[in-house]
């Protein structure tokens, strides 16, 4: 946004006694930024010169920038920064609120347009609220964003085609992730019978580690179903953890999304 105003500037030209000159100043500046210029007054007995330096700034509006993506994945807005001035930008960012990112800085060139990209990544079904503020280190300006985060229920992580023998045990590793600070103790569950596993997994901050599943078929036939790690607070986790004492084949049966059997999509071929 640029502002178009017109600043009038009294110079007061001392003449060594207690009386002054003022001489008027129009400046109409194009847009934003530092503007500098000289005055020179000379006459045939002196040479006087007046260095006049003036900062615009845009109008006070603060934009809003709201983001919505699944968890997980980000998600990147592009902010146009454009220099019409006369020299070059250097830009430094402050950036406030969970799950944004971006550049420290970011240079704009004469007469050049640059982007800033802004990336939100939540890492949990959220609502975030933010704060870019980018600093002109250059034109003393700043430009303000108001920002809005939306993490919805996320994606599947991955899709596992598992090849399995009627009545016998197949295992799959499966690797999860901790994108956190935190340290994180998932419940598993499944909708689907067939599958076992430990009702429980704790994995470090920013760490990732293998879940072994038991696949045990007592069919022919294609089958599809969820497997989902859900994070809970301390006191659910061990309530959760002592109330699952079942066991398939030697190991804990972790606990099912649904009573429901799996849905057969497709037979094999006798």
């Amino acid at each position: 946004m640029f502002c178009n105003i017109a600043l009038y500037c009294f110079v007061c030209l001392f003449l060594g006694r207690t009386d002054a000159v003022e001489l008027p100043i129009k400046f109409i500046p194009p847009g934003a930024g530092c503007y500098h210029c000289q005055i020179l007054l000379k006459s045939s007995r002196d040479f006087r010169v007046y260095v006049i330096k003036c900062v615009v700034n845009t109008d006070d509006v603060e934009a809003e920038i709201e983001f919505l993506t699944p968890a997980y994945q980000a998600v990147i807005q592009n902010i146009p920064i454009r220099n019409m001035s006369s020299q070059e930008w250097k830009l430094d960012a402050v950036l406030e609120g969970q799950g944004f990112s971006g550049p420290p800085s970011i240079n704009v060139g004469l007469g050049e347009i640059a982007l800033y990209p802004l990336m939100f990544k939540p890492i949990a079904e959220c609502l975030t609220m933010g704060r870019l503020i980018l600093q002109n280190t250059t034109a003393g300006t700043e430009s303000i964003f108001n920002l809005k985060g939306i993490g919805k229920k996320p994606l599947a992580q991955d899709h596992i085609v598992i090849d399995c023998q009627v009545r016998q045990v197949t295992q799959q590793v499966l690797w999860v992730p901790n994108y956190t600070k935190n340290r994180l103790t998932y419940k598993v569950s499944s909708d689907l019978s067939m599958v076992g596993g430990a009702p429980v997994l704790t994995v470090d901050p920013d760490d990732l580690v293998p879940y072994s599943l038991s696949v045990s078929p007592w069919r022919r036939g294609v089958f599809q179903g969820v497997i989902s790690f859900v994070a809970e607070d301390e006191d659910q986790q061990q309530s959760q953890h002592n109330s699952l004492l079942g066991r398939t084949d030697g190991e804990l049966a972790f606990k099912k999304c649904s009573t429901k059997k799996p849905q057969n999509v497709g037979a094999a071929n006798a």
